[in-house]
Parts: C-alpha cells; structure tokens; sequence
C-alpha cells in the first residue's frame, strides 16, 4: 500500500468509479493499458479510499491465478486477505456455504478414488490410451457436478449480502483469466457473477486488464454493463508532482525525467525518483539522457540505482530480474548468498518489484525490467548469465516447479528446451487444458528468450492453433499471419 501515497493522475478513473451507483448500468468497470500504467496500484486505490475508508463490502483478487478452476475464484472472493465480505455474511449463511462446499469436495474425491481403483482393476482393456481418456473425460463431468453444487452454495451465501448498497469486486490480472479459460469456463463464470448481481443489486465489478475485454458478443451481460476506461499516461503537471512527492526537489531534473527519460510512464517516472534519491549528490538534469524507447530507458535508470549499492542486495538487485518470481529463500539459493531480512525487505521496496500473476505470495521484477536487464547481462556478461539459469533451473527443478524450469532451460540448452517445450504444448492442447495450454504459449512468447525464426514461426503456429479453438478467430489469424510471414523469412514452405 506504500505506492498510494504517492498516487497521481487518476481522478478520471475515480470519478468512473464512483459514477458506477448513479444508474443500474454499467455495473462492470474495466480498466485497460499497458504494462506499468498503475492498474494494481488503481485497484489498490480503490481497496483503502472507496472500500475500507466507506465501510463497503469488498474482496480483491488477482482472478488471473484461478484459471485452473473457476469455483476456486469464488471461493477467494471469501477468504482473501484483501477481502472483507465474510465480515458482513451472517454466521449461519457463510457456515452452510462451507458445509455444502466441503460435503461436496469430500463427494468428489470420493468418487473419483472409486473410479480410479475400478480403472485399475480393469486393467486396460480398451488399450491404455482409450482408458486415460475415459478416466479424463469422468473426471471433467465429476469436477463439473462439484462445481454446480458448490457454487449454488456460494451464491446463496453472497445473496446474504443484499441488503447493502453497495459491494465491490475487484478483479485484478483479467488478461491472464480470460487467456487461460475456455469461452464456455469464462461464460460460467459471468453467469455466476450476473446470478451475483441479480440477487445483490448493489454489486459493481472493476477489473485491470492489459488488453482488450474479449468474448464481449457472446457474454451477455457485457452487452450494456461493461464501461471501459484506458488508462493513459501522466501528463506533465502530475509528474512533477509525483516526483516532488517522492522526495525529488531539483525541479529541472523533474522536467529532463518527463520530457527526455519517461514521458509520463508511471514506472519510469517512480525508477527514476529512486535513482535520484539513491544518488548522494541527486543526478543533475543535464545527465538525464534524451531516450524516446521505454527499454533504453529503463537500463539506464537500473544501471543509475545499481552504480549506488554493493554487496548482498547489489547482486540481488542485478540478478532477481532473471527470475520470473522469487522469494528470499530462492533468491539467496540461486545466487548462493546471504540476504538478511532487512536488505530483503530493501530489494522489494524498490518501485519495479511487483506481486506476480504468476506465483501468488512471491515477488517479481516488473516485466519490462526483466526483458531489459535479462538483455544487459546476456550482452555484458554471458558467462555469468548462462550460470545463474543454469542454477535457477537446477532449483526449480528440486522444488518441483516444471513451469520454471523449463523457462530457465530456453537460456541453457535452447534446442532441448524447445523440444521438451513443444511436448508438453501437444499434451495441453490434446486434452484441452486451457490454463496449461495457456502458460505454455505465454512462456514461449516471452520477449526475453531468444529463438530462431523457425521457433517464432511454430509458437506462433501452434498460438494460432490455440486461438482458432478458442473461437477467437481475429487472434487466430493475426497469429497464423506471423507465422506465415517467419516461415516465408525462412523459404519453409
């Protein structure tokens, strides 16, 4: 919550916020823009000012972490800790919701262990292959049977909710959501929430997203209660007052950051506060580079910040950017160093280290200084570079987290990786686990790794492929149209 202090430039959003109670449409507000444009930080806003500060009934959640199963999410619009709704259901409603969804589980896993011993008792008469996918296919209607019983729980105890005017639900990440689901799991889901808002007509929904809402024409209730705002950058006037609120008095450097470094990028503007504080003698605006591309830009704020520490956290700063998530305990693992809680607690303080979508609980470098860095040390120091992912991938590896390790491997052994890579794309594709399928495409578009141009052309193919399933056919062919154009690069015909 440090971050809202400083908060700038957003009465627009807010006032969208507060006009969602004047009319019973729109009651859905979403918020889009690229990375770095203060959507968490938005939401994060709207969570202390509107929510706490009013006493309203709320949950937060990062939705995008519950794409492997959609009761999931609802289950954490209760029990998030940034979330108060069971501070207002009524003891008995909230204890019949967790019977009816623990009697249900417990069914489920019953079920499912009779099946299973029956499968293996059968033996594999119908040829192994046949049996894994009948067993596949049991457990889906199984799961779909869970789902039904306890999310009727579920509404039933947020209808408890209907006597006040005003509920909210924050969604966070939606862009990973919508990307790991099917349409038919992204339509339950709206119908959940819409079944919400008809039995609690005080909801309103506020999501962050990085990319445009999709599926809009076939979820009917976006059709007149969505409203949308993208969220632009800072103009010049709420810079300099971001920078001055950050502790940066030198006024022409206030200008060199918006004009010739950051342009109003919310990030850069934040990074380059603390390069200023970090420095002694502050960074005279004279030194300020004329950079109009966001990558340069960055590294030479990162390379600001880095000139001003040693040690620990110096190397934890450098190199924590390799890794898509970190915690204390892997980072000083990987980098085989001593990092104490208060040099910890110094390196996720800095503005560009961020709560993952990836791994809830953990930290990040923002993305763009991921990409950014991760290229500065692959060219500065390639020997040092190879090492560390080759130390990463060993410790993703023991702590059996498959995902990571095969992102680390694209920089140890590309070719393996890509193979091991286009394997497991096959297996999620073939039995249509939309959130596997979806990570694997994201891992491989990941604009740090560095693939040949057939590798670009068969992600973007099998993307392409993803998309088609999905019906969203302007994706699809945008997808096929890149690996088309790559394949012609390379005369495969």
């Amino acid at each position: 919550m440090s971050s809202l202090t400083h908060f700038q430039n957003r009465e627009e959003a807010i006032a969208a916020f507060d006009r969602l109670w004047e009319a019973p449409i729109p009651w859905i507000l979403a918020f889009t823009g690229f990375s770095g444009q203060g959507k968490s930080t938005l939401l994060d806003w709207f969570e202390a000012n509107r929510c706490q500060a009013q006493g309203v009934p709320y949950a937060l959640i990062g939705v995008g972490e519950f794409a492997r199963q959609i009761r999931a999410a609802f289950h954490a619009l209760l029990e998030s800790p940034t979330a108060n709704l069971r501070q207002f259901l009524p003891a008995d409603s909230l204890q019949t919701y967790q019977e009816a969804r623990g009697a249900a589980l417990s069914q489920r896993n019953q079920r499912q262990l009779s099946l299973t011993q029956r499968q293996e008792m059968s033996g594999a008469d119908g040829g192994a292959q046949t049996m894994s996918a009948n067993l596949a296919e049991a457990y889906r209607e199984m799961e779909a049977q869970t789902d039904e019983l306890v999310l009727d729980g579920w509404l039933a105890c947020f209808a408890a909710l209907s006597q006040h005017e005003r509920v909210v639900l924050l969604l966070d990440n939606y862009d990973s959501f919508q990307d790991g689901v099917a349409v038919e799991e992204l339509q339950q889901f709206w119908a959940i929430v819409a079944a919400a808002h008809s039995r609690v007509p005080g909801l309103r929904v506020v999501l962050a997203c990085r990319e445009a809402i999709r599926h809009q024409n076939k979820l009917r209730l976006f059709h007149n209660g969505l409203a949308g705002d993208d969220l632009q950058p800072l103009q010049p006037g709420h810079s300099d007052g971001l920078l001055r609120s950050l502790g940066v008095d030198d006024a022409a450097y206030r200008r060199a950051v918006y004009e010739r470094l950051a342009h109003g990028h919310p990030l850069l503007t934040r990074m380059a506060a603390e390069a200023w504080r970090k420095t002694p003698a502050g960074i005279a605006a004279a030194d300020v580079p004329h950079l109009y591309n966001h990558d340069e830009a960055v590294e030479w704020v990162q390379g600001r910040i880095l000139d001003q520490l040693d040690g620990p956290l110096k190397e934890a700063v450098r190199w924590a950017a390799l890794l898509r998530w970190f915690h204390a305990e892997s980072l000083a693992a990987i980098l085989e160093i001593e990092l104490p809680p208060d040099l910890f607690r110094t390196l996720v303080s800095y503005a560009f280290v961020i709560r993952p979508r990836l791994s809830p609980g953990a930290w990040a470098c923002h993305d763009l200084v991921r990409r950014v860095q991760g290229n500065h040390l692959r060219r500065e120091r390639p020997t040092a570079f190879k090492q560390f992912h080759q130390k990463a991938q060993s410790y993703f590896q023991e702590q059996d987290e498959a995902l990571e390790a095969l992102y680390h491997a694209f920089f140890v052994e590309q070719t393996a990786a890509f193979t091991n890579w286009q394997e497991r794309e096959s297996q999620a594709a073939f039995a249509f686990d939309h959130a596997a399928w979806a990570a694997l495409i994201e891992l491989a578009q990941s604009l740090e790794i560095d693939l040949t141009t057939k590798q670009q052309a068969e992600i973007q193919l099998r993307a392409g492929r993803r998309h088609y399933y999905r019906a969203e056919w302007d994706l699809a062919l945008d997808s096929y149209a890149q690996a088309l154009e790559r394949f012609n690069a390379i005369g495969d015909r």
